[in-house]
């Protein structure tokens, strides 16, 4: 599926806010994706933490084997890792958005400047305006 914005009929003067304000979400998915990396990051120190206590596991593979355990068990982190996996799908949409009105607005300026050059063509010409 192809994301287009919102509104196709834009006029030249709506794009810069349209941009600016799908720059700003962006802004507000990139922070929300940084809480919850601060949020696994407290998750998995608290898990490290009760891996290195743990005096049963007797080598690496079974403190990889507890901590893989502890983090697919534990509820918080895998609320945050699939929050985080949403947010980075909505940020690529809206990537695709802001980059759909880039384009936009860039062809759009060409059509307004093609307009000009048409009627000062015709101006020069004295065949009056063509549109």
């Amino acid at each position: 599926m192809i994301y287009t914005p919102k509104n196709p009929d834009l006029k030249l003067e709506d794009y810069p806010l349209e941009i600016a304000r799908c720059r700003a979400v962006i802004a507000r998915i990139d922070a929300r994706l940084a809480e919850l990396a601060e949020q696994q990051a407290a998750i998995e120190l608290r898990i490290d933490i009760a891996v290195a206590d743990d005096r049963d596991l007797r080598n690496s593979e079974q403190r990889k084997a507890k901590r893989d355990q502890l983090r697919s068990q534990n509820y918080d982190y895998q609320a945050a890792l699939a929050l985080a996996n949403n947010q980075r799908e909505k940020r690529l949409k809206q990537d695709i958005t802001l980059e759909l009105l880039r384009s936009a607005f860039s062809v759009a300026k060409l059509v307004a400047r093609e307009r000009i050059a048409r009627i000062a063509i015709a101006e020069d010409s004295g065949l009056g305006l063509v549109a």
